[in-house]
């Protein structure tokens, strides 16, 4: 097992005595050579550490609260060669029993999901999981009438930091990133040149949507909400570059269509160009700023 003695001194100082470090490595003495199979082994608690890979694999929590990471999720190098990849068949990964925060998932690249909802990562009903520190890559639904979240699918809640999410795309909604009835958190995160017919980067509706630090480049709607296109939902943007977005109606910028007399919360924005049509700037008309 090529894993850093000191990696793993961490984690057995900060997990529970009760909790199991679970080893995922095809090339060496580990407890696992394939991610779903630890997963299924594992209980609630545990540490799933899996080293650098390519594996290609379709992965479900399976309603576990369970850390799934990389062997080093703040290196990127790291990151980038540590691959979930689904070929092009169905769903990278899963939560779809009511998964929780502590159900999280660290330090991946996810790439190469094909499905109508959340090719990449795809949260049902309640689930709520951790995202972070994942690259999120070349997922795609645009051959799928009416596909939404190509990248990451939510109808719950989450957190995302420090992902990068980038090249998904989606025939209809939420080319990077779709949420409805959420509440979501995005922080310290790079979206872009990902695509949609509506919020080529991001799509919520009916959301509590809270975006901050990140940077939102080079997305493209076809219709409205090259960077960001929301809904009938609350939507607070703090210390966001938006630079480069494009929309064939409008907003190439952000979009925030809201119920009238809601004010539109957004803070300390800066827009940069990326807008199709002359009637708008970058941000839509419908999404007034507050200073």
């Amino acid at each position: 097992m090529r894993i850093s003695m000191v990696v793993l001194i961490c984690l057995l100082l900060v997990i529970p005595c009760t909790a199991e470090v679970i080893v995922v490595d095809p090339n060496g003495c580990a407890d696992f050579d394939n991610i779903q199979d630890a997963i299924n082994a594992s209980i609630d608690g545990d540490t799933i550490l899996v080293t650098q890979w390519h594996y290609y694999e379709n992965i479900d929590f399976r309603g576990k609260a369970i850390i799934l990471t990389s062997v080093e999720p703040n290196d990127p190098n790291v990151v980038e060669n540590t691959i979930i990849d689904a070929n092009g068949d169905g769903i990278v990964v899963s939560f779809h029993l009511d998964e929780g925060p502590n159900s999280v998932i660290t330090g991946f690249t996810i790439t190469g999901g094909h499905a109508e909802y959340g090719a990449g990562i795809c949260c049902w009903g309640e689930s709520s999981p951790t995202i972070s520190h994942c690259f999120i890559k070349a997922n795609y639904a645009d051959d799928i009438p009416g596909s939404k979240g190509a990248g990451i699918y939510y109808v719950g809640s989450s957190s995302i930091s420090g992902c990068t999410i980038s090249d998904n795309s989606a025939d209809e909604s939420g080319g990077g990133i779709y949420c409805e009835g959420a509440s979501v958190t995005i922080f310290d995160c790079n979206i872009s040149n990902n695509s949609g017919y509506d919020g080529g980067g991001i799509y919520c509706e009916s959301s509590n949507t809270d975006i901050s630090n990140c940077s939102i480049n080079n997305n493209l709607a076809g219709e409205e909400g090259g960077g960001i296109y929301c809904i009938y939902g609350d939507l607070t943007i703090s210390n966001c570059h938006i630079i480069g977005n494009s929309a064939g109606g409008g907003g190439g910028g952000v979009r925030h269509r809201r119920r009238a007399g809601r004010p539109s919360p957004c803070r300390r924005l800066a827009v940069l160009g990326g807008e199709r049509d002359p009637r708008h700037s970058g941000l839509g008309r419908s999404a007034p700023v507050r200073r």
